[in-house]
C-alpha cells in the first residue's frame, strides 16, 4: 500500500467529518443538478443511440485486426487498406 496517498485520504475524511450539514445539504444538492446535466448530455450525445457502429468495429463492417483485444494499443480507423495496401491483416 502506497505510504503518502493512505494517510491523505484519512486526512481527508476526518477533514470531511467538520462539514456542517448545510454544506452536506448545498453538495447533495449540486451533485444531483450535476447527475442530471452528465446524464442528459450523455443520452443525447450517444454514438451509440444513433446506431453508429462500436469503435472496434470498422466502417465497412468487418472487424480491425486489434479488435477483442485489451493490449491499449489500436490501429487507426478510416481507409486504412488505401493507407497501408501492404499488410494484409488489414485486407
Amino acid at each position: 500500500m502506497p505510504v503518502i496517498p493512505a494517510p491523505g485520504v484519512i486526512f481527508s475524511i476526518w477533514l470531511i467529518t467538520f462539514l456542517t450539514p448545510t454544506t452536506w445539504l448545498r453538495f447533495a444538492v449540486w451533485f444531483i443538478i450535476g447527475m442530471i446535466i452528465y446524464f442528459s448530455y450523455s443520452r443525447h450525445h450517444s454514438k451509440l443511440r444513433e446506431g453508429q457502429p462500436e469503435p472496434e468495429t470498422r466502417a465497412s463492417g468487418r472487424r480491425s485486426a486489434c479488435a477483442g483485444r485489451r493490449s491499449g494499443l489500436s490501429i487507426p480507423y478510416g481507409n486504412t487498406e488505401a493507407r497501408y495496401p501492404q499488410f494484409s491483416a488489414f485486407r
